[in-house]
């Protein structure tokens, strides 16, 4: 009796070539030196990509035979409308594209990465568009057609369970009010996080793939989805092996001038940076040794097309002085009147610098970048004031001093009141309200801290990411303290972000 056709391994099946079937292993992946999956002897599924209205659940059987479409039930989450109506069952509206037929490879869960990206593009796009305006790139954002679901599906396991649990993050946000459904979710979740956090560690135990680039951006999108979902106590250690990434590679200069990834050296110096201004001053990620490489961050940010340099460049530049300042105040022991002229210096270019003229120099939406330049200008004063002056490295005694900080908050207030409805700037404001949030713990701002509050679920019901509600239980720990020093309110390291992924679109 005939046996039917032999089975393929998913490595020769992902590589389009005949797989010799030889088990425990076949010998094509054996010659290139690669462990053999093994095989799924379930049969191949044929998919078809329909049009938006043509999909049905798995409950309602097709009334007739040429009804086709993908399953309800075999989709990571629920896509139906949130609203009060009575429930009932509809067609789900997928994104607008052409016919495509793809053949199911064995793990690579293609419904459930569609769906995801049919999520995406449908509830993410549009945000992502809106802040591209800023730069006026909008076209930067573009629309998913077979070629490039066929190369997403190309991509190492972890990227693409990545993207699923990125679509997770946002219909978590979506139904935040409702906790059952937001419950459910989950168990799709760990999921899919157990299968990335596997593909991933398989790929870095083998010699010949641990330092590829896509390993490199596959940690930057653990450690950006573990922080989204609130599960951020362990984000320094995938950050270390980032890090460890870049010595294999040689250094962060001879990574950044590599086109295909100078993307993810960019995000590597953004969450340094960040990460530090939340940080204990003796427990910061940047050495002397690498602010020493400040003039080429600068030109290296300066010449960045990502969301990153959407904000001045130079107000970013000052973040990292001011880290630093700290950590010689702290961990170098470097004694505070040495540090103070460096401050001043910080305080006197931030003063200095000319938002209208950065404003001219953006080629669209120039009040909204004129809005944001005023918010960053603000916010990093504050943090200057606030960090250096709680570790006497600036006087904060001198009641004249004590008024500009006051001053300073209630400009910043003024400044995200303007913009927290404004969706082009949304992503940008986690950092600043992180900065007006400490400055709060004044009995005298109790109204900062309700805007605080409100403002951060805002946050956190557009970009996805539960850090933003994990920023707010610091702040709000840290209000209750009876303490107010900068380094009072960050007991420990913590990096918050809007991001719920990084940018991998130059690397695949």
């Amino acid at each position: 009796m005939a046996s039917g056709p032999k089975p393929h391994c998913s490595e020769c099946s992902r590589r389009n070539l005949v797989c010799d079937s030889q088990r425990p292993g076949c010998k094509r992946c054996s010659d290139a030196s690669l462990p053999c999956p093994g095989y799924n002897e379930r049969w191949r599924t044929k998919l078809r990509w329909v049009e938006p209205g043509r999909v049905s659940s798995r409950t309602r059987k097709p009334k007739n035979k040429e009804s086709t479409g993908i399953r309800q039930s075999e989709l990571p989450y629920s896509k139906k409308k949130q609203n009060n109506a009575p429930s009932r069952r509809r067609p789900t509206e997928l994104a607008p594209v052409p016919h495509f037929d793809l053949i199911d490879l064995a793990g690579q869960d293609p419904i459930a990465l569609k769906s995801a990206i049919d999520f995406l593009h449908g509830v993410v796009k549009p945000k992502l568009v809106s802040m591209g305006e800023l730069r006026g790139l909008p076209s930067a954002v573009y629309t998913v057609t077979p070629p490039v679901f066929q190369a997403t599906l190309a991509t190492p396991p972890y990227v693409r369970y990545g993207l699923i649990n990125m679509a997770l993050c946002h219909q978590k946000a979506r139904i935040r009010d409702n906790e059952a459904q937001a419950a459910a979710l989950l168990p799709t979740f760990f999921r899919y996080r157990g299968e990335m956090i596997r593909s991933l560690s398989n790929d870095i135990s083998i010699e010949t793939k641990r330092s590829d680039k896509m390993v490199f951006a596959g940690i930057f999108q653990l450690l950006i989805g573990e922080v989204a979902h609130g599960l951020s106590d362990g984000w320094r250690y995938h950050f270390e092996a980032a890090y460890k990434f870049i010595l294999l590679q040689g250094s962060l200069r001879l990574m950044a001038e590599q086109p295909d990834t100078a993307i993810l050296v960019i995000h590597f110096a953004y969450i340094a940076v960040i990460a530090d201004s939340s940080s204990p001053s003796a427990e910061q990620i940047l050495t002397p040794q690498d602010i020493g490489h400040i003039e080429f961050l600068i030109q290296l940010l300066s010449n960045d097309e990502s969301s990153i340099n959407t904000y001045p460049t130079f107000t970013f530049i000052q973040i990292l002085r001011i880290n630093h300042l700290r950590a010689l105040g702290t961990k170098h022991r470097v004694p505070s009147e040495e540090l103070t002229p460096q401050a001043y210096e910080i305080l006197q270019g931030l003063n200095d610098f000319s938002v209208e003229a950065w404003a001219e120099t953006r080629v669209a939406c120039k009040e909204d970048n004129q809005l944001l330049g005023y918010i960053y200008k603000s916010a990093v004063s504050l943090y200057a004031l606030s960090a250096l002056g709680s570790l006497s490295i600036l006087p904060s005694t001198n009641p004249i001093d004590e008024m500009a900080v006051q001053a300073e908050a209630q400009l910043l207030y003024h400044f995200l009141q303007q913009a927290i409805s404004n969706n082009r700037l949304k992503m940008f404001l986690a950092w600043p309200l992180m900065v007006l949030g400490v400055e709060a713990v004044r009995p005298c701002n109790l109204g900062m801290r309700k805007s605080v509050r409100k403002w951060s679920e805002t946050l956190y019901a557009f970009t996805g990411s539960y850090s933003m509600l994990h920023q707010r239980q610091v702040l709000e720990k840290f209000w209750t303290s009876g303490k107010t020093k900068w380094d009072d309110c960050f007991d420990r390291p913590y990096f918050f972000t809007p991001a719920t992924t990084v940018d991998l679109t130059s690397m695949t």
